[in-house]
């Protein structure tokens, strides 16, 4: 893996500011840049756990607070759709 791609994997995790599911309402669908300037999205499903941008990945631990921001684990690997493409 290359350092571009290492940086741009990496940076596709990280948003411009902290986002809690805990304030997201059922059946809207939210946008959000990320580090690597590619978008990432979440909704959530009155029935279901929050997904990530592919519908795919779901937020299994929400709102986790860190002493630079907050995260979310996820069941699986988010990978920014620009790399896909590449590779």
């Amino acid at each position: 893996m290359t350092q571009t791609v290492q940086y741009t994997f990496l940076n596709y995790h990280i948003l411009k500011r902290p986002v809690y599911t805990s304030g997201i309402r059922y059946d809207l669908r939210y946008r959000f840049k990320t580090n690597a300037r590619e978008w990432m999205s979440l909704r959530q499903d009155a029935a279901e756990e929050p997904t990530t941008t592919d519908g795919k990945a779901k937020i299994i631990r929400q709102d986790v607070e860190t002493t630079n921001g907050v995260m979310h684990i996820t069941d699986s690997v988010l990978v920014c759709p620009c790399l896909k493409k590449k590779h």
